[in-house]
């Protein structure tokens, strides 16, 4: 079984001519949360594209089943943690670190959803925009994610899950239609088994919202923090420390990591292969939440 892969780090990014570019994007306070938040830049190439590390539970921009955005009131202000990055960027308007990336009209181009953390990359303008979502489109980009499961001894160490989705007309999920759902594939492989977890990575070519969820459920896997899908449940402090104290601040015992654990680890795409070079041939990673990797050590690993 392999191991999970080592992530690029901000200082290591993605070619030694972009070493001058801002490694991080600040945000002030009230547009992605009450405080002040500085999100790495993973990679970038000046006046096409930059790729973010996404904390989750923040709406990179808006998609098909993602959280609703409110409307901002009379002074422009949204709700924190309702605020889309991409929205937030173009909020900014011309701050310096943006200029510096050569970012003049911001759009999403590759992203993971709401509640996955990850790779997400912002194209400096629609155009670039439209062609790295064309390459996705046509499976010119890989996406790899790894996720903590509960233990599922009954499946092979490698399978692949082949389902058309459909989003459900009423409600923000999805479900598996061989009749109206979009062709959608996953291919599952266990990195390592710690205690009555597992680590998998998953992959595919073109990633529709939920899939990975989705698919993983459909085959018996339950993410931890998944809520939709499955019951994955959480995991607590209390469940390595037998003489864990709930704090007198606390009314009851909070989760080591609130989210999903769900993470969009590594995109890769070459330009060249879909017609325009100059996007250059990327492999942008991220590393693992810090709360993500403290569990997985808590665990054995």
């Amino acid at each position: 079984m392999d191991e999970i892969q080592k992530p690029t780090t901000p200082a290591e990014l993605a070619d030694t001519e972009e070493k001058n570019l801002p490694r991080k994007i600040g945000f002030p306070p009230n547009t992605l949360f009450e405080r002040p938040v500085r999100l790495d830049v993973l990679a970038a190439r000046k006046g096409l594209f930059a790729a973010i590390d996404k904390p989750a539970d923040v709406l990179f921009e808006p998609y098909a089943g993602s959280p609703e955005i409110p409307v901002p009131d009379k002074n422009g202000y949204i709700a924190p943690q309702c605020a889309s990055v991409v929205a937030a960027v173009r909020k900014q308007g011309e701050k310096p670190e943006f200029a510096r990336l050569g970012i003049s009209s911001p759009f999403s181009a590759l992203q993971c959803d709401f509640e996955i953390s990850g790779v997400c990359v912002l194209a400096c303008d629609k155009a670039v925009a439209t062609v790295l979502r064309n390459a996705a489109g046509s499976a010119f980009v890989e996406f790899t994610y790894i996720m903590l499961t509960r233990k599922s001894p009954d499946l092979p160490e490698k399978f692949e899950v082949d389902l058309p989705m459909v989003k459900n007309e009423n409600r923000p999920v999805w479900a598996v239609s061989h009749r109206y759902g979009r062709k959608s594939r996953t291919q599952f492989e266990l990195v390592e088994t710690l205690r009555d977890f597992q680590i998998w990575r998953a992959k595919s070519a073109c990633v529709r919202p939920h899939q990975i969820r989705l698919h993983a459920a459909e085959k018996g896997l339950k993410i931890i923090g998944e809520t939709v899908y499955s019951r994955g449940g959480q995991i607590f402090t209390s469940q390595f420390k037998g003489d864990y104290k709930l704090k007198r601040s606390d009314e009851f015992e909070r989760p080591i990591y609130p989210h999903l654990f769900l993470h969009l680890e590594k995109i890769e795409f070459d330009g060249a292969k879909f017609g325009q070079p100059e996007l250059g041939k990327n492999e942008i990673t991220a590393p693992l939440p810090k709360n993500f990797e403290l569990v997985l050590k808590k665990c054995g690993r």
